[in-house]
This record gives C-alpha cells, structure tokens and sequence, in this order.
C-alpha cells in the first residue's frame, strides 16, 4: 500500500479526532455531571470511537484512554456513579417538593395575569388592563 492511499483511507480517522478534540471540554462537577447522564448511551458509542481513533478523553482527575481496558472500566464506572448521582438528586427534589406541599408553602408558577395572594391564593393581577385582557380572551373561549 503506498503512503497516499494510507493516508486517504486515514482522513476520515483524522478528521473525526480533529472534531473531537475540538470539541469544548465536558463538565465534570458533580452537578454538571447530571447532563452528561442524558447521554449515557451515547457515551459509550463515543468512547468506542475515541478508543478506534485513539483520542483521549479528559477530566478534572485526569487523561483517559477508551482503547486501555482498565481506561474504559474507570470510564464506564464514572458513568454509573454519574446516574446514581442523578437519581438521588431527583429523588431530594421530589422530597423537598412533597414536603413543602405538605406544609403548604408550595407554589408552582401561575400564567401570566394571575398571581399567588397571601389572603386568596390564586388571584388575577390587580391591573385593570390585564383583568380586561383576561376577561376578553375568556369571552372568546366562550363563544366557541
């Protein structure tokens, strides 16, 4: 084989490891880390191709190599601790929400022309242009 068509049936290779060290680095606060757990399945699929190409894959802890085996099982294994991370995040937010509905301080976000009330709750916006714009899209609703 000579070095042209080696280094034609290399470009895509080249290419692919261009982009992929051109990418913007990933997050890997603890927080951050929840996004990268959306695209679990993803990930994998990337690091097989980071371990074809033989780019490297990088952390706050350090450099990785996906085509290493003890690499890609670190790799794999922050990727499991990341969903775990994940859910319990989830978990204590639906916590705190089920306690604070519980102690009925929970609020969720109301369409624009209504406001929470200490006294009433639920309540129209006390504007007389935004009760009368309200009032008219009601009207129009009711004719249909």
């Amino acid at each position: 084989m000579t070095t042209t068509n080696r280094r034609d049936r290399d470009r895509p290779k080249q290419q692919l490891a261009l982009q992929l060290c051109a990418a913007p680095p990933l997050p890997s606060e603890p927080a951050a880390r929840a996004c990268l757990v959306q695209l679990v399945a993803r990930l994998h699929h990337l690091l097989e191709i980071c371990g074809l190409v033989g780019a490297r894959v990088l952390d706050a802890e350090g450099a990785y190599d996906p085509s290493v085996p003890n690499d890609r099982l670190l790799l794999g294994l922050k990727g499991t601790m990341s969903e775990f991370e994940l859910t319990l995040m989830r978990r204590r937010l639906v916590e705190g929400a089920q306690a604070k509905a519980r102690r009925g301080e929970y609020r969720i976000g109301v369409p624009i022309g209504y406001r929470w009330s200490h006294e009433h709750g639920l309540d129209m916006d006390p504007g007389r242009r935004v009760q009368e714009a309200i009032r008219s899209i009601f009207r129009l609703f009711a004719r249909f």
